[in-house]
């Protein structure tokens, strides 16, 4: 699985590092309702660097052997926030640690 925002890849990950495995989803999910052809089943993700989309922002997905669907982000409010997402001392995130971590006074990072 793979996520752009405006081009940037966002999320890259194998759906074997998922806590709950695709077919133990699947098997979950039938057994309150009827799967049909074409439905999708969200299944969350790790937020790291993600953030809130904002208007006039291009997504793309893809999964792999699945397909690729592309969506044009519309806020009517158009309303503007902080991108990516600060995940505590252990961030992966380049801008969001350059926001949020404190720089050490010692020399050390």
């Amino acid at each position: 699985m793979q996520f752009w925002v405006d081009g940037q890849l966002r999320h890259n990950y194998n759906t074997d590092d998922m806590e709950h495995l695709v077919p133990e989803l699947v098997e979950f999910a039938t057994t309150i309702m009827t799967l049909n052809s074409g439905d999708v089943i969200a299944c969350g993700t790790n937020h790291e660097g993600l953030g809130p989309l904002q208007d006039g922002e291009v997504v793309d997905f893809e999964i792999h052997g699945i397909g690729k669907m592309r969506l044009d982000v519309r806020d009517p409010l158009k309303r503007t926030w902080e991108k990516g997402i600060y995940m505590g001392p252990d961030s992966t995130n380049p801008e969001a640690i350059r926001r949020n971590r404190p720089t050490s006074t010692s020399g050390r990072a």
